[in-house]
This record gives structure tokens, C-alpha cells and sequence, in this order.
């Protein structure tokens, strides 16, 4: 299930926090203040998705020190990627795949991924037309 790209983007395996992360998705919830609207953030079934201005705000040490994989020699994770809207990818994800616009689990249904990749064809005038209507069109994708 696709989420949009924001500026800066640390994409997390929801497995990967189900089964590395102390405490589960209940804890990293509250280590990372997802429920009280204080940062901006979006999930879908397999991902989430903490939002920052810049690549380099991302806090990858709480991660870590509950449990997710992170070498900071190789500047790598089997668990999360940074995905800049401007610069791409810090390192790549196997498990991930976006079109600079949303991105998506590969385990995301073909439904959900063709959804995501027709918003990223619409116009401008398309989407503000859909604002204009009370729709948000990147919104994360079901």
C-alpha cells in the first residue's frame, strides 16, 4: 500500500518493528509519538513512514537501540531506507519501490500500486481540482 513522498522520508518495515523492535508496534508508537499528532507520519498495512525537512534529521539511534538493524560503516539497514524526494535513496531496499512520487512495499497489491502510480500521472489542474472536492489524493494509499 503506497504512501506519498514527503521531503525526507525514514520508510520502515512493519514486520521489521513487529518482530526486532522492543515493546512491538504498541511501543514504537509511543517512542516515536505517532498517535498524538505532534510529527507528521503516515502507515499503511506494511509501512511506516516518519517525516522530516531534511535526510539528515532522521534519528536512527532509538532505532537501533530498540532493536532494528543499522551499520553505520556500510550507512545501511535491512529494516528502514531514507527516501529524499530530491536526492532518492540513501541505500536501497529491496523491499521497497516508489516513482518519486509514492512508494510502496513489493509485497503491495497490484491494485494499490496501480492506484498510486495513476495519481502520480495527474495534472495539476487534476489535483487541485480533487482538493478543491475535499479529496486528498496523497493520502496513503489502502
Amino acid at each position: 500500500m503506497p504512501v506519498y513522498v514527503h521531503l525526507s522520508n525514514l520508510l520502515i518495515r512493519k514486520d521489521a518493528i513487529e518482530k526486532k523492535y522492543k515493546g512491538g508496534v504498541p511501543q514504537f508508537r509511543i517512542d516515536c509519538e505517532l498517535d498524538t499528532g505532534r510529527f507528521y507520519f503516515q502507515e499503511d498495512t506494511m509501512l511506516f513512514c516518519l517525516v522530516t525537512m531534511n535526510y539528515d534529521e532522521h534519528d536512527y539511534d532509538n532505532l537501533t537501540a530498540k532493536g532494528l538493524h543499522y551499520d553505520k560503516k556500510r550507512e545501511f539497514s535491512e529494516d528502514f531506507v531514507v527516501l529524499s524526494r530530491h536526492y532518492g535513496l540513501l541505500w536501497e531496499g529491496p523491499w521497497l519501490e516508489h516513482n518519486k512520487v509514492f512508494a510502496w512495499h513489493v509485497g503491495s497489491d497490484a491494485e494499490s500500486v496501480m492506484r498510486a502510480e495513476k495519481i502520480s500521472s495527474l495534472t495539476m489542474n487534476e489535483i487541485g481540482k480533487r482538493f478543491e472536492r475535499g479529496e486528498n489524493p496523497f493520502a496513503a494509499i489502502y
